[in-house]
């Protein structure tokens, strides 16, 4: 399946998803699709009201529970603040956390 998700401004379509993946699966190929690094929230959009969506929530899931809401529901990555790799919270450079394999492929913008 795919979860069209706002970038930026700009609308990706990430593939290759099942009821099983979660929000950290989702932010994590995008942010690897779009070679940016820092730390990222997936957001829900319905009605002018938005929700923080955590890591281990289903993004697909979510959409079922809504029924025929889900049609006007917009996902939305936002940045959150710099990378934990780039700098601890001492100034020292942290270790960068462990690299995930994902089967996702994101696509480019959709018009």
């Amino acid at each position: 399946m795919e979860l069209k998700v706002w970038v930026e401004g700009v609308v990706r379509v990430v593939c290759g998803l099942s009821i099983d993946t979660s929000c950290q699966d989702v932010v994590i190929a995008l942010a690897q699709a779009t070679g940016q690094t820092g730390r990222y929230i997936l957001a829900l959009k319905l009605r002018g009201s938005e929700r923080q969506l955590v890591a281990d929530e289903r993004p697909l899931q979510c959409l079922s529970q809504l029924g025929q809401l889900a049609t006007e529901v917009q996902f939305i990555l936002r940045r959150t603040g710099p990378s934990l790799g780039t700098v601890g919270p001492h100034g020292d450079h942290a270790a960068p956390p462990p690299a995930t394999e994902l089967y996702l492929s994101v696509a480019g913008v959709v018009e």
